[in-house]
């Protein structure tokens, strides 16, 4: 994405159209840093146990804008990040929180850019860029249930390698986008970036296995919050 970006300057003559080398570069930086607490985090995992569930009476109050609007919860949901756990499992918590971060800004940036850079890049129309977006979203849905099933079903590959996959499968298909300025490059980053549709979905599963049943929601609800930040 860095070179792609840098040799978009160099053929519009200075001007950076959506600062595409910015973009860029700080696309490829996230992805390295998403990729290296992926490999932190995948040490780690072996080592997890379930942990013992208990009932939890906290919420009382059955009036919905009572719920709504106590910031008791908020509190909760904090403690609950910041809560002292056995076998690392707070660090692992902080990595996935900010893996999905990462996942979810350079995402969203690459999707802003994406109209433009194919305009300019490759000479696209209008017509042509739907045509292709709706190939990209066809082939995408197909394969990503083809591998989801073929990884999870019959590989049984554990929370962090799909993650990790998924990161891994995202990067090269930036890279390749980036690099080789061709249409031919766009279609290719299609299958390359398949995987990468199960990131969300497997960090969130990974979370709700290393907290209580009654801190699926509180941690849910956080993510949440960090994923709707974000595209602001």
């Amino acid at each position: 994405m860095f070179s792609g970006g840098k040799l978009l300057m160099v053929c519009s003559e200075g001007s950076q159209l959506r600062t595409y080398y910015i973009n860029f570069s700080v696309s490829l930086a996230f992805d390295a840093i998403a990729l290296v607490l992926l490999f932190l985090l995948r040490l780690s995992e072996k080592s997890n146990k379930k942990v013992d569930i208990s009932k939890d009476s906290s919420i009382k109050s059955k009036n919905f804008l009572k719920i709504l609007f106590n910031f008791d919860h908020v509190s909760d949901t904090l403690k609950c990040l910041f809560k002292r756990r056995d076998q690392r499992m707070r660090l692992q918590i902080f990595l996935l929180y900010i893996v999905l971060f990462i996942t979810v800004i350079t995402t969203t940036g690459v999707q802003v850019a994406a109209t433009q850079f194919n305009q300019i890049a490759y000479g696209w129309d209008v017509s042509t860029i739907t045509t292709f977006s709706a190939i990209s979203q066809v082939l995408s849905m197909a394969l990503l249930a083809f591998c989801s099933a073929l990884l999870m079903k019959w590989l049984k590959l554990l929370d962090g390698t799909l993650i990790l996959l998924s990161q891994a499968s995202r990067f090269a298909s930036d890279l390749i986008s980036g690099i080789l300025i061709k249409p031919l490059a766009a279609y290719i980053s299609i299958p390359t970036g398949s995987l990468s549709g199960i990131a969300i979905v497997s960090i969130r599963t990974k979370l709700s296995k290393l907290v209580t049943e009654e801190e699926v929601g509180k941690i849910f609800s956080l993510s949440s919050t960090i994923e709707s930040l974000v595209r602001l």
